[in-house]
């Protein structure tokens, strides 16, 4: 009995020992697996194998149609695997993760991202959204009231917020083209543009939104540049928040024609997790450029070093980008962006059709997004409709108004998106404020809708949708 003891003894330490090595190995991190891991027979998917074929590599709920991927997106599950393993590795050493660790996986995450927005890795620094990347600049610009900016009409209110601030603190003055939908073709930004330009020649920065949110046109960023400089602006910055992911970006080309700064998100388009963006700046611009948060690691003028380190937090979702350019690799960036745009233009023309109304802007002027007048002028039944098909039939849509004077042809932007719970993203904390809001009582009033492509929507997801909204807004109709 005596020599059992001992022998009872030395198999529970084993056993023990076993279970602690195992349970060690299960919390190392493990290699990354993506999406194309699967396919290495082929490069790409077809597109035959997009749509509802894709809906199991994201978890988005059974039944749910998402129809908004633009304000929020959707992240693969291998990219938030990834990032899972990213914060078992930050967890299993934190010292090792923060003294060094996050900061190599970083610079084959911005050398990785720089290729993809054709820039130098050194001007590429990470942000966690387009938010904290126009701050940043905007809050750094050393402006007085002797300046003065210009915004767009259909500027995010965040950057309109932005500005207001530093207008009502006497930092500068902000001075906004106003735009009409629906547009024709860029020429029309390019000549409201020019016709502001020449009216305040105190104009010393220009902001505009690649794609604009609402609603969802791309600009001609390009031309805009080099009419701001021609008329002397020493700074334009792009507000990309739509654009990475969603269309091509080349940030070199885009400095030849006198971009300055930009910044887009990773979540929305790109598949990274949230919180992940990036903010790109001309090198003769960095040293008058720091992040919203100055931390223990500041070092004046170093702008990469200044944004590498912006105090204890998640740095995985920056990381993470990397994993989510793995999984667009595995699907065919192209492919991806031919499949949703294509998608889009569909979309859009039978929306049109059905509901017999119009497109704010010509298909060559757009990506991923279609955005269509809805047939209906009932401010109620249009605030309304966004709740309705979510509580009824599980669908995401946004919904926002324009508005137009009597002698006016053309409809301008009076508030943002107005979705379920519009305040969690972008738009209005009713929907029924964002009806009127910087309109005359006696404008007329006109409602859209802004819907998304992606790559696990398919063409009956939108068709289903013509029907239910020609449903709640004509009940009555055959």
């Amino acid at each position: 009995t005596r020599m059992r003891q001992p022998v009872r003894a030395l198999i529970l330490v084993l056993i023990g020992t076993l279970l602690c090595v195992g349970s060690a190995v299960s919390d190392t991190p493990r290699p990354r697996t993506h999406l194309h891991d699967t396919h290495r027979t082929r490069d790409v998917l077809h597109e035959s194998e997009f749509g509802h074929k894709l809906l199991s590599h994201f978890y988005i709920a059974e039944g749910f149609t998402n129809l908004n991927h633009g304000s929020f997106g959707a992240t693969p599950k291998s990219v938030l695997a990834a990032q899972q393993a990213y914060v078992r590795e930050m967890e299993a050493r934190p010292d090792d993760w923060f003294r060094g660790g996050y900061q190599e996986h970083l610079g084959s995450t911005r050398a990785r991202l720089a290729a993809y927005v054709n820039a130098e890795p050194d001007d590429v620094v990470f942000v966690e959204n387009a938010s904290s990347g126009v701050n940043a600049v905007m809050r750094s610009l050393n402006l007085t009231r002797e300046d003065t900016i210009l915004i767009l009409s259909c500027a995010y209110p965040m950057v309109k917020n932005t500005v207001e601030v530093l207008e009502v603190y006497g930092r500068a003055n902000v001075v906004t083209v106003s735009l009409t939908f629906p547009i024709q073709s860029g020429q029309d930004v390019i000549q409201a543009v020019e016709k502001t330009l020449k009216a305040h020649p105190s104009i010393t920065v220009a902001s505009f939104s690649h794609i604009v949110s609402t609603p969802a046109v791309i600009l001609p960023m390009a031309e805009l540049a080099i009419l701001c400089k021609t008329y002397g602006v020493d700074s334009v910055f792009v507000d990309g928040a739509h654009a990475l992911g969603n269309i091509p970006i080349d940030l070199k080309e885009l400095e030849q024609a006198g971009v300055d700064y930009y910044t887009g998100n990773g979540h929305k388009w790109l598949f990274s997790p949230k919180g992940s963006a990036f903010l790109w700046v001309t090198p003769s611009k960095q040293p008058n450029v720091f992040p919203t948060v100055v931390s223990s690691e500041f070092a004046l003028n170093q702008f990469a070093r200044d944004f590498l380190y912006t105090g204890t937090r998640d740095y995985t979702a920056f990381v993470a980008m990397q994993d989510a350019l793995d999984f667009r690799s595995g699907l065919g960036d192209a492919t991806v962006m031919e499949y949703v745009t294509s998608l889009s233009h569909w979309a859009t023309t039978m929306l049109v059709q059905k509901w017999e109304t119009e497109a704010a802007y010509p298909l060559n002027m757009t990506a991923s997004m279609a955005t269509v007048r809805l047939p209906t002028s009932n401010q109620t039944l249009a605030t309304t409709l966004a709740r309705y098909l979510l509580d009824t039939y599980d669908i995401q849509i946004v919904v926002f108004s324009m508005t137009r004077p009597s002698t006016s042809h053309g409809w301008s932007l009076t508030a943002g998106l107005s979705s379920t719970n519009p305040a969690s993203g972008d738009g209005c904390a009713d929907p029924s404020e964002c009806s009127n809001r910087n309109a005359d009582t006696t404008d007329e009033v006109s409602w859209w809708t802004r819907v998304s492509a992606q790559v696990y929507v398919e063409k009956q997801d939108f068709e289903r949708l013509a029907d239910l909204v020609l449903q709640y807004l004509h009940p009555s109709a055959p």
